[in-house]
């Protein structure tokens, strides 16, 4: 590993402490002046200091009052991306018209939720060539890549009518328009290129089985477009765009583990009162004692384990001998059912990473330019 590299891990890894610091308190967010005053002492340059604050402003960690928030919505993306729609009310024009070809797609797709094995060009979106939404983007928005973007991630978010409703200027939205995120935006919508590769599918899908999960999995395009609208605005910014690949890998890592945190946190609350558990609760609280374990670190502080290098092997390992080797008083059964939730979450952070790094090159192509 390079000594740039490391530094920057160092850095993330001090990022992510600091946020689940904060996470622990709401209220001011104890950390996250911390962060801003450590990052202006970091040997970055005067735009890349000015990148990490503009990243710091859209994660809008000050935002969040309690741990659910992460999993219902969104109030620091979605504060930022209000205060850009009251400055550029014009993208309200461009929303008729996503809306229209949205109905369209709901027409030839129907309205089931987009699965990690569609995209554009195949199966049900056969219709739609890959990249065919960003075409006639450009053309809604006069070829303005960062309010595209904008639009897109506005979008996304299922409060977003409220949020242009009550933006300043432009065209209010009637209220009994009802915009579907599925199956609207799906894999490759943008460009060939916005998707994960088919071995990191393959991978998904055998440890989701593993961990008892034969359902149909989500696709969640939706870190697609916000890797690709943060990028474009840290880009534009005059960001360099290696310091923009760190902040999306590092944006990647944060949602994972504040999503993962907030789940934990309930399971720890309903088994702190005696509240029945479900299977499913109690297999994530026992692999977070096996985590705990790993790591010897103390609570939610031990999900910053999950990307250490080792995990995976002493998962596998374990798994071998699980027959022989588990915790006292747990049944083999109970062991492997922890280590393979461990492997769940492992996956689903790698996965959160690639999209937000699919989306980072997107807007590395199409914003590049733009300082």
């Amino acid at each position: 590993m390079s000594y740039f590299s490391s530094f920057f891990l160092g850095f993330f890894i001090l990022v992510s402490f600091s946020f689940v610091y904060a996470a622990e308190k709401y209220t001011v967010l104890p950390g996250v002046e911390e962060l801003i005053n450590h990052a202006k002492h970091m040997p970055l340059s005067k735009k890349n200091h000015q990148g990490f604050e503009l990243w710091l402003k859209m994660i809008g960690l000050e935002n969040y009052y309690s741990d659910s928030q992460i999993s219902t919505e969104s109030p620091g993306i979605n504060k930022y991306m209000h205060e850009k729609l009251t400055h550029h009310p014009e993208i309200l024009s461009a929303y008729f018209g996503l809306y229209q070809m949205s109905k369209d797609v709901e027409k030839s797709a129907g309205l089931d939720t987009v699965t990690l094995d569609e995209a554009a060009g195949m199966g049900r979106f056969r219709a739609y060539r890959s990249g065919w939404m960003w075409d006639d983007l450009m053309k809604l928005t006069g070829h303005n890549a960062p309010n595209a973007l904008l639009l897109i991630a506005i979008l996304n978010e299922p409060e977003h009518k409220e949020m242009i409703l009550m933006s300043q200027g432009g065209v209010p939205t009637p209220l009994n328009l009802k915009f579907n995120r599925d199956p609207f935006f799906h894999p490759r919508d943008l460009s060939a290129n916005l998707d994960i590769d088919d071995s990191l599918k393959e991978k998904i899908k055998d440890i989701y089985r593993a961990d008892g999960d034969n359902g149909p999995i989500a696709a969640k395009s939706y870190h697609f477009h916000f890797g690709a609208f943060m990028s474009c605005e840290l880009l534009a910014a005059g960001t360099s765009p290696l310091f923009v690949k760190y902040l999306q890998e590092i944006t990647g890592l944060l949602y994972r583990m504040a999503y993962l945190k907030a789940d934990l946190v309930r399971e720890s609350k309903m088994a702190e009162h005696h509240e029945h558990l479900s299977e499913h609760d109690q297999t994530d609280l026992d692999a977070q004692k096996i985590l705990t374990y790993v790591s010897d670190k103390e609570s939610v502080l031990t999900l910053l384990s999950l990307h250490l290098p080792h995990l995976h092997s002493w998962i596998e390992f374990h798994k071998k001998t699980a027959a022989v080797i588990h915790p006292w008083g747990w049944s083999t059964e109970r062991y492997l059912k922890a280590l393979n939730r461990l492997d769940r979450w492992m996956v689903d952070e790698e996965w959160t990473v690639e999209q937000h790094l699919a989306g980072y090159r997107f807007a590395a192509e199409h914003c590049g330019k733009l300082n």
